[in-house]
C-alpha cells in the first residue's frame, strides 16, 4: 500500500509513468515493477536530484534514509 502511494507521488510529479521512465532512462516495465517492489535505493537519490529536492529520498524510503 505505502509503496503504491509513494510511486503515485513520484509519477504525478513527473507527469506520467512514461515520462518518469524516460527521465530515469528505464523502461515503463521497470516502473511497473517498482509499484510492486518499491523504488530501488539508488533511484531514490536520482529522483530527489531530478525533482530539485521536491521529493526527498526519505519520503520514498524513510526506513532506510532516516537512520
Amino acid at each position: 500500500m505505502f509503496i503504491m502511494v509513494r510511486m503515485e507521488k513520484v509519477i504525478n510529479y513527473f507527469g506520467t509513468q512514461k515520462k518518469l521512465a524516460d527521465i530515469l532512462g528505464v523502461t515503463q516495465m521497470a516502473i511497473s515493477q517498482w509499484k510492486k517492489r518499491g523504488i530501488p535505493i539508488k533511484r531514490c537519490v536520482q529522483i530527489e536530484q531530478l525533482s530539485n529536492g521536491k521529493i526527498k529520498r526519505e519520503e520514498i524510503w524513510a526506513d532506510i534514509f532516516n537512520r
